[in-house]
């Protein structure tokens, strides 16, 4: 490598580097902030977990419900018959129905 290029890439570590060490950081001012203030620590927790619990159970029920493949082969090709259901051209005959 050339001296750019060689410093261009001592430079990306660098950044990577001074991103590791920036994270700890501020997990540890984090974790003692909490330590020092276990009400709003608590309060926090409390906050989160009210928010993730519906929000998972919400997207739990529109996956099952909305998104889930259909336990049959080919459903796209599954149609629904009825002889009540909708105007007087595409009503179903009851014979048909049956059929």
């Amino acid at each position: 490598m050339d001296g750019a290029e060689q410093r261009k890439e001592e430079c990306r570590d660098m950044r990577h580097m001074n991103f590791i060490d920036d994270l700890w950081r501020d997990l540890r001012y984090a974790g003692g902030s909490l330590r020092r203030n276990p009400g709003f620590a608590t309060l926090a927790v409390l906050i989160m977990a009210l928010g993730i619990g519906p929000n998972t159970a919400v997207f739990s029920i529109v996956y099952a419900t909305l998104l889930a493949p259909l336990p049959f082969p080919d459903p796209d090709q599954l149609v629904r018959v009825s002889p009540m259901v909708g105007d007087s051209q595409s009503r179903t005959s009851p014979a048909e129905y049956l059929e």
